[in-house]
């Protein structure tokens, strides 16, 4: 048999509320060279019984022998995938019907991304009542950049090129709930990342989910991640008040000192700045992502730490150069954010 252009990967554990859903968006795709790999991690729920009900041959079901848990489900699922391109699925996602078509047509066309993402939509219970989160970044340096403060390749949306497994390793089982994180920081030294401009995954939210049950540990194993990127891309490696101040801004109510942060900052926004082949756009995106960072944290401190808004503001109309036309972009890129939710 010959092996499909796609390896959809979903992991699924005592998946019941959502599986059908999930399956079933994958399964009446617009692209149909592809094969559904469900990886079942010992669910004692109805989930066998629900995927046993499909009969679409291009269903794969693979039990694990006992709950190995996300990540060893996930590399058992690289293991086995034998698709050119990888995409990845949650249980309790829905995608988009074009959405393996428009990423498939992506890498064809651009060999040097390893991994597309797309955009998403966000909803709790009725998937047609959602809303488009802030505009993500599109390119490897945009990407590259925004990665210092959040893991903006969402997870369930994304398309890999199997290959780059050839060189680069598959996920760390130390990273449990930033396991895609941390990956993503590995691919973005070797290999091209992307994300389209639209989305193609409805993402459901809820009080079960991954990122709602580990949070908390999510942002420790995320600042700790940071550290060690922000060391390998400078020199030197920040303490806990750069790396909260760049994942969590809303905890800085209680940093006594900036210094830190100051010193660190301008220093990653000009070594983003001086990679080669920054496009216009690249640039443009960088320093309003930059000003917006600081922005983040004026506001806290106006709301908790006056004292910090000095040398706050000084970092932003002085130390980072940000030049003129910051004025107008940023709050025209905060329009964009607010539209988005409106419609």
């Amino acid at each position: 048999m010959a092996a499909p252009k796609v390896t959809v990967l979903l992991p699924v554990h005592n998946g019941e509320r959502f599986i059908e859903a999930a399956v079933g968006s994958v399964l009446t795709q617009t692209f149909a060279d592809f094969e559904l790999l469900v990886i079942d991690d010992g669910s004692t729920d109805r989930t066998p019984e629900l995927l046993r009900s499909f009969t679409d041959p291009r269903l794969r079901i693979e039990k694990n022998p006992e709950n190995l848990r996300l990540i060893r489900s996930l590399n058992r699922g690289l293991e086995l995938a034998r698709g050119e391109y990888i995409a990845r699925m949650d249980a309790d996602d829905i995608c988009f019907p074009e959405r393996l078509e428009k990423q498939v047509a992506f890498l064809d066309a651009n060999r040097e991304i390893g991994v597309v993402g797309s955009e998403i939509v966000i909803f709790e219970n009725d998937h047609t009542q959602g809303y488009r989160h802030a505009p993500i970044p599109l390119t490897t340096e945009q990407i590259r950049w925004e990665l210092l403060r959040i893991s903006c390749l969402y997870h369930p949306t994304v398309m890999i090129r199997h290959s780059i497994f050839e060189t680069v390793a598959p996920y760390n089982p130390e990273y449990a709930h930033c396991e895609d994180y941390e990956l993503w920081l590995r691919v973005s030294r070797a290999h091209g990342l992307a994300n389209l401009p639209f989305p193609l995954l409805y993402y459901r939210r809820h009080a079960s989910s991954i990122s709602s049950k580990h949070f908390e540990d999510q942002l420790q194993r995320g600042e700790t991640l940071l550290a060690g990127e922000v060391e390998r891309r400078i020199g030197v490696r920040p303490g806990p008040v750069t790396t909260g101040a760049l994942m969590a801004p809303w905890r800085t109510k209680d940093v006594e000192d900036f210094g830190e942060f100051r010193e660190f900052f301008p220093k990653l926004l000009e070594e983003a700045l001086a990679r080669p082949g920054l496009t216009s756009g690249d640039r443009s995106f960088i320093r309003i992502s930059a000003a917006l960072t600081i922005a983040r944290l004026l506001w806290r401190a106006l709301c908790s730490r006056p004292k910090h808004l000095g040398p706050l503001l000084k970092l932003l109309l002085l130390d980072l150069n940000l030049g003129p036309a910051l004025f107008t972009n940023v709050p025209l890129h905060l329009c964009r954010i607010a539209k988005r939710r409106l419609t």
